[in-house]
């Protein structure tokens, strides 16, 4: 079974204001960074002093040779209550197809190996970032949004800030 929660993919908690996530894209995980915010994929704002647990997904819970053909986002932002599946890019030009389709199949893998501890999480959002278009880079509307939480019972929210509520 594919664990999820397996705390070799894991980074201690952090329960800082504001961190960041980037993926190098050079065969390693995604990761926690905390200098040079330049250089931030993702802004994670914690003003609740929440402790996070960053997991990576991606080249490491799911390798690069496990479940060909199926995608899986960079990583994972849990708290006791919190579960915040994470996408990132860093391009010019980007379609929401390509983003959402990592996205859902990585609710799918969590739906598959953990449904009974889906349900302990009270937030359950996915967020898909892309450093190089700062802020909305494309809309998702309200029906979209209704849609995507009663089909996955995850909110959805397409931009760089990750606000932990």
């Amino acid at each position: 079974m594919t664990d999820f929660f397996d705390s070799k993919c894991q980074q201690i908690p952090v329960n800082k204001n504001s961190f960041g996530l980037r993926d190098d894209e050079d065969g390693k995980p995604a990761y926690i960074i905390e200098t040079d915010k330049d250089s931030w994929q993702a802004e994670v704002i914690n003003n609740n002093g929440y402790d996070i647990i960053f997991t990576a997904v991606d080249k490491c819970i799911i390798k690069d040779n496990e479940y060909k053909g199926r995608g899986r986002c960079e990583g994972m932002l849990t708290t006791e209550k919190h579960l915040y599946l994470v996408e990132l890019k860093d391009k010019k030009s980007l379609n929401s197809g390509e983003m959402l389709d990592q996205l859902e199949s990585t609710i799918r893998f969590l739906k598959e190996f953990h449904t009974e501890k889906l349900e302990s999480f009270t937030h359950k959002k996915v967020f898909g970032c892309n450093s190089k278009k700062k802020g909305n880079f494309f809309v998702i509307d309200n029906e979209f949004q209704k849609s995507f939480k009663n089909e996955y019972g995850f909110r959805i929210d397409i931009q760089t800030n990750i606000v932990i509520v």
